[in-house]
């Protein structure tokens, strides 16, 4: 009997760690998804603004797409694109006294690659991200812009992983901290584009 007792329970060691060993086989390597939030906008000069000249931030609305690729258990890298909208903009007077408006990256695409770091044996895996960004302006025909064509940026954030039956849903905080001039107007004050995400990553 003891000898019967001792045969099943290697055989139900056996089945576990085949399974185990099964899964992590079919666990998938590269995963697709989108995601979807909003974002305030920190838009801002490190030098002091002329009285006539006005920074106006907003919040905003933001959707993309992304892959996640694997790297190792607990690394990935994440490419994502995605779209942007807010209501953001500059104004000024010039000499007519005349108080003028200008859009700051209204519409815009922003193209980022993240490396992320996670951990992968808890129900909910804690994760930092870190990676550069490139924000392109979509300005109509008819709009004369006062911003460069393309801004660029450093990303890092940290969000939780929840693995569900056929997809993971990740909702993360991450701040984008500009690093150029992005007014092309050399009689402007220097400006930096910042902004803060709140994101709902969804992949399987």
């Amino acid at each position: 009997m003891k000898k019967v007792i001792i045969i099943v329970s290697l055989l139900g060691l056996s089945c576990s760690g085949f399974c185990q060993t099964e899964k992590l086989t079919k666990e998938k390597k590269t995963t697709f998804g989108f995601n979807i939030g909003g974002f305030q906008t920190m838009i801002k000069s490190d030098d002091a603004l002329p009285q006539n000249f006005k920074i106006n931030n907003s919040s905003g609305f933001r959707l993309g797409i992304l892959l996640d690729q694997k790297l190792g258990r607990k690394f990935s890298i994440s490419p994502k694109a995605e779209l942007g909208f807010s209501s953001s903009d500059v104004s000024f007077s010039q000499e007519t006294d005349i108080n003028i408006s200008k859009p700051i990256y209204n519409t815009h695409l922003e193209f980022m690659t993240h490396m992320v770091w996670r951990r992968s044996d808890l129900k909910i895996n804690p994760y930092v991200l870190i990676g550069p960004s490139i924000r392109v302006p979509l300005t109509k025909e008819n709009e004369i812009s006062i911003t460069n064509n393309y801004d660029a940026g450093i990303d890092i954030g940290f969000g939780f992983d929840k693995a569900f039956t056929h997809f993971n849903i990740m909702p993360e905080i991450r701040f984008s901290s500009g690093v150029m001039n992005i007014l092309k107007d050399s009689n402007f004050p220097k400006v930096r584009y910042n902004s803060i995400s709140l994101v709902f990553n969804f992949r399987g």
